[in-house]
């Protein structure tokens, strides 16, 4: 059972008789000690418990506080033992879906010796978690949704996942030395996507692939958290440390909209065609002009390759 699920139960099941000033804490590795417990104490419900060395600074918000080192004495919900420890603790007021993601991360983390020296990094992206929420517009979600679908049908999935951009202003979705991948998702009837001179025409010495999905909000639709479900069950252990750090940053936007948009994943995958940029209607600036921005109508461009190539077509392997 996953960490995340053993917090929720341990909630649903104690915290309405826990009591005032008391802490329940279930023990999830002896050595070193890691665990999730539940307390009374103070304004923040949760704790992660943590070794000595998982949190670099203190820190404190209105929905988190991180403490490097701190004693507390935890009374076991097994056999109702008290046991006092030092280690280190994460206090936190909400349990979102993006925060159950990385606390499984760090769990599985200090779980998998190769992986434990990514700890620190994945404890300030949990802290990230509770002061990122700026929102989010329905276009980003969509877009969002495409680069997911994108990955689902990749013939590498994991690779692909290596390509992808951390940081959404970056000028492409997915990067590798020779090659770029754009995707573009659309909730029109038509194939009719935005592309700027940032884009268009592509750098010297580099293929640009453009990846064209059409899709429509339905009520029976799918959300990005089933697509990121589905996707990461795919993947190998490193290309899931990748995925969870892009999408918890991405969705603990505005956590809301993410689950209350639903797509159709059955016309998405259907309409996916891939196009070499080059192929692709763009104006001829003149000089002076510095940067454009236009729409282009990609049903007067020949797609590029089968879909079950993706990866290939993309030339990111």
């Amino acid at each position: 059972m996953k960490a995340s699920e053993n917090l929720r139960q341990l909630f649903i099941r104690e915290f309405p008789n826990l009591g005032k000033d008391r802490t329940r804490f279930l023990q999830i590795e002896r050595n070193p000690t890691v665990g999730v417990g539940i307390t009374s104490a103070g304004r923040f419900p949760f704790l992660l418990v943590l070794p000595l060395g998982s949190i670099a600074d203190s820190f404190m918000s209105e929905l988190v506080q991180a403490i490097p080192s701190s004693e507390r004495e935890l009374e076991s919900v097994v056999d109702g033992s008290r046991t006092s420890i030092v280690a280190s603790v994460l206090y936190f007021r909400d349990f979102t879906r993006a925060a159950e993601i990385v606390l499984d991360s760090i769990v599985d983390a200090l779980q998998e010796p190769s992986h434990q020296t990514s700890v620190p990094q994945l404890v300030k992206q949990f802290i990230n978690l509770f002061s990122l929420r700026h929102g989010l517009s329905d276009e980003e979600v969509t877009g969002f949704f495409g680069e997911l679908v994108t990955l689902s049908v990749a013939t590498s999935p994991s690779q692909l996942v290596s390509c992808w951009h951390v940081d959404s202003h970056e000028r492409f979705d997915f990067n590798s030395p020779a090659c770029r991948l754009e995707v573009k998702t659309s909730l029109r009837a038509r194939r009719v996507h935005n592309f700027s001179s940032s884009q268009l025409p592509e750098p010297a010495g580099v293929s640009v692939q453009v990846v064209s999905i059409l899709t429509q909000i339905i009520p029976n639709g799918v959300n990005v958290f089933s697509v990121y479900d589905d996707l990461r069950k795919s993947l190998d252990k490193g290309a899931i440390l990748r995925i969870d750090e892009i999408f918890t940053k991405f969705v603990s936007k505005d956590e809301f909209k993410c689950q209350e948009i639903l797509f159709d994943m059955d016309m998405a995958q259907a309409t996916l065609e891939v196009y070499d940029a080059r192929t692709i209607p763009q104006p001829i600036l003149v000089d002076g002009v510095l940067n454009a921005q236009w729409e282009a109508d990609l049903t007067v461009a020949a797609p590029a390759e089968s879909l079950n190539k993706l990866a290939d077509v993309s030339g990111i392997r």
